[in-house]
């Protein structure tokens, strides 16, 4: 691997990884408020 195809690589990698970390800004919030309230209530389940 070339110098230049080294560069290109590390920025299309650099791309991706905020890509990435973006959209778990946003699916983050949205999985929890969805994933809590079932725990909330699953635990009490079992125990009860």
């Amino acid at each position: 691997m070339t110098q230049a195809q080294a560069e290109q690589a590390k920025a299309q990698a650099t791309k991706f990884a905020s890509m990435g970390q973006m959209a778990g800004v946003f699916i983050s919030p949205i999985s929890q408020a969805a994933i809590t309230p079932f725990w909330g209530g699953f635990i009490p389940w079992l125990g009860g």
